[in-house]
């Protein structure tokens, strides 16, 4: 059995190795992404800034991506209203990158725009790991769960790129700080 097959056993039972934690634990990443993010804003290279938030940017989209390709068609046949909220979510969340590049192209990024961008992405994610993705625990089709479960991993890997380049005086990077 290879590493990747052995991986997607248990993805269609209820337990833990479902998409229900392994999305929930990509939120986490994509959180501890955004400190980083956040710190280097604080910093004097604009440069780096720029292709952090790019590197979050992608990740941010491809999260959404894979959520609009694999899990809400099938979820909006059980949740429609759910779903069109969790979908106009993403179009604001999209605005918001897209602000939030052009400020840092050109080196006028402020923390508190970022700041209002984890603050929407923190409620969708509740909203998120509350309705969609326990529906998605039970009900999205084995491949469908796949899917998921091999996107995520890579994206995982990326993410985990941007993180250990955090200023530590920067006090959003301080596990005890609010922001943490």
């Amino acid at each position: 059995m290879t590493f990747l097959h052995s991986q997607y056993r248990g993805l269609d039972a209820l337990d833990a190795n479902g998409p229900r934690l392994l999305l929930a634990e990509h939120h986490h990443e994509i959180e501890a992404a955004y400190r980083a993010l956040l710190a280097a804003t604080y910093t004097d290279d604009p440069r780096e800034l720029v292709t952090e938030f790019r590197s979050f940017e992608r990740e941010i989209l491809e999260h959404i991506k894979a959520e609009e390709d694999v899990i809400l068609p099938a979820y909006e046949q059980h949740a429609p209203m759910d779903a069109r909220a969790l979908r106009g979510d993403h179009e604001k969340i999209r605005q918001q990158l897209t602000r939030i590049c052009i400020d840092c192209e050109l080196h006028a990024i402020r923390a508190a725009t970022l700041e209002d961008l984890i603050a929407d992405l923190r409620a969708h994610a509740a909203r998120e790991d509350a309705q969609m993705y326990p529906w998605a625990q039970v009900h999205l089709p084995v491949d469908s769960k796949r899917a998921v479960f091999v996107w995520l991993a890579t994206s995982m890997q990326r993410l985990a790129l941007i993180t250990p380049r955090s200023v530590s005086a920067n006090p959003a990077s301080d596990p005890s700080s609010p922001l943490a």
